[in-house]
Formats: structure tokens, sequence, C-alpha cells
């Protein structure tokens, strides 16, 4: 239902609008072409697949997660959210043992990025190790955990194979 771009689908929905639809077959003389039910699948994706989560202690997206869930059968994701504080741009993608993960903070806010690795002191931001890079810094919560501000970092990782 995710993959295919022809009806029924949530990708034939993505292909012809900018909202999920009341039912598959809907149309403007039937049913709505905003439907919340199966928007539930969006909110799946980018909390689940991108790793993007809200921080409930200060709401708005002030400050929000990122902790990507690369798997077997999931091995890129590009994602970016509209938030009441600006675009917030989210692209990870496994190759082989490389893992990249690109994202974009917007101003004003800051983020907790979780870095998936089996290796956690291959992790770098732009070329540097994590930890010690611009903007970057290395949170207690475990070893690939880093508090950003706004701006555009690029980590990179070494993970397991698929």
């Amino acid at each position: 239902m995710l993959d295919q771009r022809e009806m029924p689908s949530w990708g034939y929905m993505a292909d012809n609008g900018t909202t999920l639809w009341e039912a598959f077959n809907a149309n403007t003389r039937n049913l709505s072409l905003n439907h919340w039910t199966h928007s539930a699948v969006n909110e799946w994706l980018w909390r689940n697949v991108a790793g993007l989560n809200p921080d409930e202690q200060l709401p708005g997206y002030e400050s929000f997660t990122i902790a990507p869930r690369p798997t077997p059968m999931v091995s890129w994701c590009r994602s970016s959210y509209e938030s009441i504080r600006g675009p917030i741009l989210i692209h990870w993608q496994r190759e082989g043992r490389q893992f990249n993960l690109d994202v974009t903070i917007p101003a004003n806010t800051t983020a907790t990025v979780i870095v998936p690795t089996d290796h956690p002191e291959t992790v770098m931001e732009s070329g540097h190790p994590a930890g010690q890079a611009e903007g970057v810094k290395a949170l207690s919560g475990g070893p690939t955990t880093y508090r950003v501000g706004s701006g555009t970092y690029h980590f990179t990782s070494a993970i397991a194979p698929p």
C-alpha cells in the first residue's frame, strides 16, 4: 500500500494531492479528501521510520528527537515536516556498513539526535568526531546521543549490515 502508485494505495493519494483521503476511491463528489484515519499512517512513518518525535516538555517543536530506525526492509528515508517553527528535514540512508544522516533543524529550536550504530566510536559529523563537532554536544543518554541547535548536520557511522 505504501510502495504502489496505482489506485488503491497511499502512494496514489500522495501523487494526486497533499493529504490522505477518507477512502481509497474518494473523490470530491463522494468522500473527504482530507481524512485523519488514513493520515495515521503518515504519523507512524515520520515517528518510526524518519524517527521524528516531539518533546512533550517543550511543545510546538521547540525541541524534538530524531532517531532513525533502519531495518533490513527499509534502507533509506527522506522526510520533511513543516513545524510551526520551520521545516525539519531528515534524510538517512544505509549503504552496506555505512549509515548517513542529514538533518536540518529550524532556527530557535534544538534537537536530540540518536545515530544508529553498533560502533559508537565511528560516529562523525561533517568529518569530525561527533562529540567534538561544532554545534554538537554529546549527551549522557547513550553513546550515540547528541544535542544540536539550529542548522544543517551530516552524521555518518558504521552500522551492521542488514
